[in-house]
């Protein structure tokens, strides 16, 4: 489930191009019988001080039909996806604020590192979610090698006790 897909202009004013419109659903499109988990694609890492914050302006009425889903499936996990493609490249989606570089810098600080996981866990906590999916993708092997397994043993530490679920 996507949070972008549903708008043809993103909260950064890119227009989307015309390959989204399969995806323009919202969660009150999902038939929550036919799944066992959902993942909530995207928050982001604010750059300024690496905190875990939502990436469009109507994220809390999209989470919100989201979490409802669970009223018909008692059964049904949901978890918040940070990151993604576009946010691990620094695209158009997100221009001049370098957030290609978010990930390495926090995977390779200790105090970072401890507010971002800090941060993610907050963030599931109070929008409801089960867990967490750190979307990642590494532009060199350098970067896929080093850091993500180095910030996944913080998150999965965290998560595990608070009790959340990872999906690295």
């Amino acid at each position: 489930m996507t949070d972008w897909a549903h708008r043809n202009i993103s909260a950064q004013g890119v227009v989307r191009p015309a390959s989204c419109k399969p995806y323009a659903q919202t969660p009150s499109h999902l038939d929550p019988s036919l799944y066992t988990h959902i993942l909530y694609a995207f928050a982001k890492v604010d750059g300024s001080n690496y905190t875990v914050v939502p990436v469009e302006h109507d994220e809390d009425q999209l989470v919100k039909e989201l979490q409802a889903l669970k009223s018909c499936n008692s059964s049904l996990k949901t978890l918040i996806s940070i990151g993604g493609w576009s946010f691990s490249r620094a695209s158009e989606v997100f221009p001049g604020l370098n957030t290609n570089i978010i990930f390495p810098t926090l995977a390779n600080s200790s105090s970072l590192r401890a507010t971002f996981v800090s941060s993610a866990v907050a963030y599931a906590i109070s929008h409801g979610f089960d867990g967490v999916d750190l979307d990642y993708e590494a532009r060199q092997l350098q970067e896929l090698v080093q850091s993500p397994q180095v910030l996944d043993a913080w998150l999965a530490q965290e998560a595990n006790y608070a009790n959340y679920l990872l999906c690295p």
